[in-house]
């Protein structure tokens, strides 16, 4: 037997063919189409589905308003329809369905709707708001089956039910058909959510602290709760990761082209992890810094790489119980990678101000927003990425790092921004993991957007505004000290509201933001933020409404909200 993980659950219309082949309806594609009512549906179903199988999960009766009152009764009779059920419009079916598999501890990765569901504002707030999933918009043409698939299709007499039909019968044909397989179907690839094919990729990496859940002292539980989140249907082994410290964990998305499918992914992960660390007696921490530590060190995980590092650099490897958030955007090529990184250098001390979310450490307030910043920063190479000539230039000095020994290899290459030596992307590093997935949504979209922005102005010509390194150095530690809660220096070297230069990152990356379909959804994250202030803020807040015991609620609670 293969054990075969869903990738996504599917809502949509079970029934007979709609009209033409432009919608051929997402339930004949993954479930086999059900009912004998020619060119209508009778039903809504919800299923998982993967690229290898797809496997029903629950079923609803669907009535159009002519089906209840007087001169309905005759049918209903016929039919075997219950007293009990009445109209009701099919978005509000579909979350009663969710409702009731997530009250049995089943809830979706990523939720895809064909946009008459998705497009109901209802349907897409509902399991958001209630922490289950995302909801996913889905055109239906977008979504694909095997060729080789039949799927049960039985045949359409009329557009009246025949009195044999019954809800009883038609239940049981929906789970007795035969379930087609669903072949390429890879979020982000073949299901594009209506972008452009041009689309730039984006994938994010987080990283959490495993935290004792009434102390808040770390835990080195990381292998007990890797091994546990990943026998979870909802979380693949390549997506959870140790990391340095036997305290830390890691978590990986897909490559995702939509924010919705980041978020939707966070989401799901965070809730895997979040899981399986109350089942070792522990819990995850979304916070960039542990606000309190133990006098002895944690364990570091044991691999030759770890164990030379420990080796190199005790104290410093001591003290890396710290977490941040990693975007990789996708990029042609390691020319042009290096082309976007000149250009978006000079953001990333604003996009660290928006991520600050580390001020605690060894239970007192450091003064900082993102001590994390000023702990990394203590590796020989980190902080801001100079600028480059070009990628022999890029190539030539970590090759100058890596080849004597100064640094054992191009891992520990930790500048704010640089290529990805395993995917073709470019890695933007400055940001604190956040609080909430949504936050950590905001910061994806920013870099995507300056990614974008440093295309086009690479393709376009358009002069490079020099930053000198010493004032990018000073700008990020402006960043980390203040967070927004102050001023910061914009990319042109002046000191201004931290409100100031949030609008000009908005209106530099805007056109960026409308061509991906990200504007709406980044821009009210952003009014959000400033609104209530960054993790660093809300800590704070936390710690002096109810001290430690605050901040422990704050920053556990946050593994599994949106």
């Amino acid at each position: 037997m293969r054990v075969v993980r869903p990738q996504v659950w599917v809502v949509d219309d079970t029934g007979s063919p709609k009209d033409g082949t432009a919608s051929p309806g997402v339930a004949r594609q993954y479930s086999g189409t059900l009912g004998t009512v020619g060119n209508g549906q009778i039903g809504v179903s919800v299923h998982a589905a993967s690229d290898a199988a797809s496997c029903p999960l629950s079923w609803r009766l669907f009535l159009a308003a002519a089906w209840d009152g007087p001169d309905a009764e005759a049918g209903r009779r016929a039919c075997k329809i219950p007293d009990t059920a009445h109209p009701r419009a099919k978005w509000q079916l579909a979350l009663d369905m969710l409702d009731e598999l997530d009250g049995n501890g089943v809830r979706p990765a990523v939720l895809a709707a064909d946009t008459r569901y998705g497009a109901h504002a209802d349907l897409r707030r509902g399991p958001e708001d209630r922490g289950q999933a995302r909801v996913l918009q889905v055109k239906a043409e977008m979504t694909a089956y095997g060729e080789d698939a039949e799927p049960h299709q039985p045949p359409a007499a009329s557009r009246q039910p025949p009195a044999a039909a019954t809800v009883e019968q038609t239940r049981e044909e929906h789970w007795n058909a035969p379930h087609c397989v669903v072949t390429g179907l890879h979020l982000g690839d073949h299901i594009r959510f209506g972008v452009p094919p041009s689309m730039i990729t984006v994938g994010v990496e987080e990283e959490y602290l495993l935290v004792n859940p009434l102390t808040l002292l770390p835990t080195p539980l990381v292998q007990q709760v890797r091994a546990t989140a990943c026998l979870t249907p909802i979380a693949g082994e390549r997506e959870v990761q140790d990391e340095l410290l036997q305290a830390q964990i890691e978590v990986a998305t897909p490559v995702c082209t939509a924010l919705v499918e980041v978020g939707g992914h966070l989401l799901r992960l965070r809730q895997a992890v979040a899981a399986a660390a109350q089942a070792n007696g522990c819990r995850i921490a979304v916070s960039a810094t542990a606000p309190v530590r133990s006098a002895s060190p944690v364990p570091i995980t044991s691999t030759a790489r770890y164990v030379k590092m420990q080796e190199e650099a005790r104290l410093l490897v001591d003290e890396q119980l710290i977490c941040g958030i990693h975007v990789h955007v996708g990029v042609p090529d390691r020319e042009t990678g290096v082309a976007v990184l000149n250009r978006l250098r000079v953001w990333l001390p604003t996009l660290l101000a928006m991520s600050a979310n580390g001020p605690l450490w060894d239970g007192r307030d450091t003064g900082f927003a993102s001590w994390r910043t000023i702990v990394f920063g203590r590796w020989p190479v980190s902080g801001p990425p100079p600028h480059f000539a070009g990628l022999a230039d890029y190539e030539a000095r970590a090759e100058a790092l890596v080849k004597p020994g100064v640094i054992p290899d191009r891992g520990q290459l930790y500048w704010h921004a640089r290529l990805s030596e395993r995917y073709p992307t470019v890695e933007v590093r400055c940001c604190d993991v956040q609080l909430e997935a949504d936050d950590a949504v905001i910061l994806a979209g920013v870099v995507r957007g300056l990614a974008a922005t440093a295309l086009a102005e690479e393709k376009a010509g358009v002069a490079l505004a020099p930053c000198r390194a010493e004032l990018l150095q000073a700008a990020t530690w402006h960043a980390a000290r203040h967070g927004l809660g102050s001023t910061l220096v914009d990319p042109a070297g002046r000191l201004r509201s931290s409100g100031d230069v949030l609008n000009a990152l908005l209106r530099y990356i805007g056109p960026a933001l409308e061509e991906n379909g990200d504007h709406r959804e980044v821009t009210s994250l952003v009014h959000r933020l400033r609104q209530r202030g960054t993790a660093a803020d809300r800590q704070r807040r936390a710690l002096a409404e109810a001290g430690l015991p605050g901040v422990r609620d704050l920053i556990t609670a946050g593994a599994t909200t949106a």
